[in-house]
């Protein structure tokens, strides 16, 4: 091959570096359809590019599942030992209902990577799709030996927790996620559902509202179980008991409290659940309840460059 055919690839292989460069840099700032153009004409310039694949992979996925699957398929082709690539691959098998599927990607990614942190995170919410808490609590903890600050983790093992009723050990993961990544809402939210049920009822109440006032529109029932506990025997009770005096929690919420009050939120609590409760419980982010965020995916395992 000739100085100038070489030149020709080496060039070509530095734009599509470059163009990789930057669709992952958008993708990070959450931009899917210019970091999929970006991507995509990486691909477009060296066909061979692996690691460009994975990631409009993981852009795709916040779309189309199954569109997502094609690339992390492609990926895996061209790199049979890509650990990160089978692990993406499950995540969005397991969203389409694939179980058998992304069970059998996470474990070759496992194989391939003992110590891939998120790949035993990745089966832990596999295992939640399919409610097998105990075994999620016991992927969980592994992806937290590996990887001790990954709040998503305890996140998850937090409700895991919850689904076995162990509250108290719920609460302990929450906090363990708040410890890692204060601005954690789903920690809160879940964390106050969880001291709730514990009975720790002022706790409780300062987690909605905290919930509240940092994603008021995604967490309106945060704000409707706020009120509710406002007016509820269990929060009286619990201050009469920790106070000589009698101090009543009378007060309604307002706007200072929990933020911009959200829309459609109920100011009668016979609306809430026949005036008692208003749970939804939500995870942090993971194919539990969407993809996994960019973080969630792990450390990149596969060629460096384009192929």
């Amino acid at each position: 091959m000739n100085t100038t055919a070489n030149k020709s690839i080496n060039a070509k292989k530095a734009s599509a570096e470059h163009l990789f460069n930057q669709g992952l840099a958008v993708l990070k700032l959450g931009n899917l359809t210019a970091s999929i153009k970006l991507l995509t004409s990486a691909v477009e310039l060296s066909p061979k590019y692996s690691k460009a694949y994975l990631y409009r992979g993981i852009a795709k996925a916040k779309i189309d599942y199954s569109e997502a699957i094609k690339d992390f398929t492609i990926a895996i082709e061209l790199y049979p030992e890509y650990a990160m690539a089978y692990n993406c691959r499950a995540a969005a098998r397991s969203k389409l209902g694939d179980h058998k599927g992304a069970i059998e990607d996470v474990t070759k990614a496992i194989e391939l990577k003992p110590r891939y942190a998120s790949a035993y995170y990745g089966f832990g919410m596999i295992k939640m799709k399919l409610k097998y808490y105990i075994d999620a609590i016991e992927y969980f903890t592994k992806a937290i030996e590996l990887k001790p600050r990954h709040a998503s983790s305890y996140c998850q093992r937090g409700l895991a927790r919850m689904g076995l009723e162990k509250h108290l050990d719920a609460i302990d993961d929450f906090t363990k996620a708040l410890d890692i990544n204060s601005g954690c809402v789903e920690a809160y939210y879940n964390r106050a559902i969880a001291r709730e049920k514990a009975g720790y009822f002022m706790g409780a109440l300062e987690d909605y509202k905290k919930a509240s006032k940092l994603n008021p529109w995604k967490y309106a029932d945060a704000y409707q179980n706020a009120q509710r506990m406002y007016t509820s025997d269990s929060l009286t009770n619990e201050l009469l008991t920790d106070s000589e005096s009698v101090v009543r929690p009378c007060r309604p919420l307002d706007n200072s409290d929990v933020g911009i009050e959200p829309r459609n939120t109920y100011r009668n609590n016979d609306n809430l659940d026949g005036g008692r409760n208003c749970y939804v419980i939500r995870d942090s982010g993971s194919q539990f309840g969407s993809m996994p965020s960019y973080d969630d995916y792990g450390e990149e395992s596969g060629p460096d460059g384009s192929d």
